[in-house]
């Protein structure tokens, strides 16, 4: 049965077969290809069009700002001895770059890019010398050149122009020229216009201000709203210009800001006033936190006359507490106080190891005799939270006394490597330092204990031990 309907089914699929193909080429290759072109046909009439009106938008740009249709692509304005040329870029011709040729009154050793974040880590140029303080500015631009200038230069509009236009647009200013590039498509005049005159008065923003930096310096560092701006502005007025009137009555105006931290920077200025407004803040003044009290009174130790410094300190040590006495004693080093060694030597086993270790640094940065025993016995306690300080003391003010010791606690098995090296550079700086201290040189002699202690041989017996002779008894 099946044999017989073989045959006719193959004469009625011969049969119809043209018929499915012409329906298969009409309905789908027919079909597709017009779709596909279609889409051809309508992208190019949209890219004619785009590029009429790019013609058409370069044509009123070049009549907005000169006055006559463009001579080829670029267009070209002269302003103030400087010519700014802005022409397309890009697939195109969607985007657009300024720059600037001639002399735009911009110091050569200025350096000043912008762009988004990314490309501002990657940028090689943006070895930053410093920041302005505005941290919004700051992640957009990078700076080099004169902190000075370029701090005068910056006022607050400036700064938001350059870092909101820097999200999208790349800005860069070297060697005395500007180029701006646009990072979007720009379709119509006012946008060509626009980064005209943005790049126009970047130039004139940062056209060389000369002998008005102090002024512009002492406003920013009193009435800018950025706390870090106001710091940054008086740091760099303070030192490059101490004696300006300017810097003088920023100072004094400085004292009266709301943030301490100003009033901090300010008060070492201002003379007598300064170190009122510094003990205040140092003592008693509400609302100031742990760091900022301890910043004032090192400054307040810092300013003031040394014997009232020293008063100070001693005070300090007899009744502070916490981080304000790990200051008095850092101070007490800094400034040589050799009457609070005695104090400094009790602080060597003090139950708080960061009072015993920067009591140990003080005691070297001083240097008296009579704290190298102490700052032996401290080694040989054997306290890790304090070795690498008692370490150091001793390699800046043992003498020969300390070597054996030092050398003992370098052969100590749970010794780091890093307290290890610490050691025997401070053995280096003693041998280096005492005359005759070097390896070899050393005899025990006699002291009042009826132990041995270490002293200088002679030149003539180097390398050589010796004993000193008892008497019989």
């Amino acid at each position: 049965m099946m044999e017989r309907l073989v045959g006719p089914a193959i004469f009625l699929g011969l049969l119809a077969a043209p018929f499915v193909l012409a329906f298969l080429f009409r309905f789908l290759f027919l079909g597709g290809r017009t779709r596909w072109w279609n889409k051809i046909k309508a992208r190019r009439h949209e890219r004619a069009s785009r590029s009429k009106r790019i013609s058409a938008a370069w044509r009123i740009a070049a009549r907005k700002l000169t006055g006559a249709d463009p001579d080829g692509e670029a267009i070209s304005v002269q302003s103030d001895g400087a010519t700014f040329r802005v022409e397309p870029i890009g697939p195109g011709g969607l985007k657009v770059r300024v720059t600037t040729t001639g002399e735009c009154g911009i110091p050569r050793s200025v350096k000043i890019f912008g762009s988004n974040e990314n490309s501002l880590e990657a940028e090689p140029v943006r070895g930053r010398e410093f920041q302005t303080g505005d941290p919004e500015f700051d992640r957009r631009v990078a700076l080099a050149g004169d902190p000075a200038f370029l701090l005068a230069a910056l006022d607050r509009d400036l700064r938001s122009h350059l870092a909101h236009h820097a999200k999208s647009d790349e800005i860069r200013i070297e060697d005395g020229a500007i180029a701006w590039t646009s990072g979007s498509d720009i379709l119509n005049s006012r946008g060509i216009v626009r980064r005209v005159k943005l790049v126009r008065d970047l130039a004139e923003s940062l056209r060389d201000i000369g002998g008005d930096i102090p002024r512009r310096l002492a406003d920013h560092a009193t009435k800018d709203r950025v706390l870090g701006v106001r710091l940054a502005n008086l740091r760099v007025l303070n030192e490059k210009f101490p004696e300006a009137p300017e810097t003088r009555e920023a100072n004094r105006k400085a004292l009266r800001d709301d943030n301490p931290e100003v009033r901090i920077l300010a008060a070492p200025f201002v003379g007598e006033e300064g170190l009122q407004v510094l003990s205040r803040l140092a003592t008693w003044a509400p609302k100031v936190v742990s760091s900022i009290r301890i910043r004032a009174f090192r400054r307040l130790v810092e300013s003031s006359p040394r014997a009232t410094a020293l008063g100070m300190l001693d005070d300090y040590l007899e009744n502070g507490k916490g981080r304000r006495l790990l200051a008095a004693v850092y101070e007490c080093g800094r400034l040589r106080h050799r009457a609070a060694v005695p104090k400094l030597i009790a602080f060597l086993d003090s139950k708080t190891p960061a009072l015993s270790a920067e009591a140990a640094c003080a005691l070297g940065d001083i240097g008296d005799p009579s704290a190298e025993q102490p700052l032996i016995e401290a080694l040989r306690s054997g306290r890790g939270e304090i070795l690498l300080a008692v370490v150091a003391a001793l390699g800046r003010a043992g003498t020969v006394r300390a070597v054996a010791p030092l050398q003992e606690a370098a052969l100590w098995p749970q010794l780091s490597p890093n307290a290890k090296a610490a050691t025997e550079a401070a053995v280096a700086a003693i041998q280096a330092r005492v005359p005759g201290a070097d390896r070899g040189q050393l005899e025990i002699t006699e002291v009042a204990q009826n132990s041995g202690g270490l002293s200088l041989a002679k030149d003539s017996a180097g390398g050589e031990v010796s004993l000193p002779e008892r008497e019989q008894a």
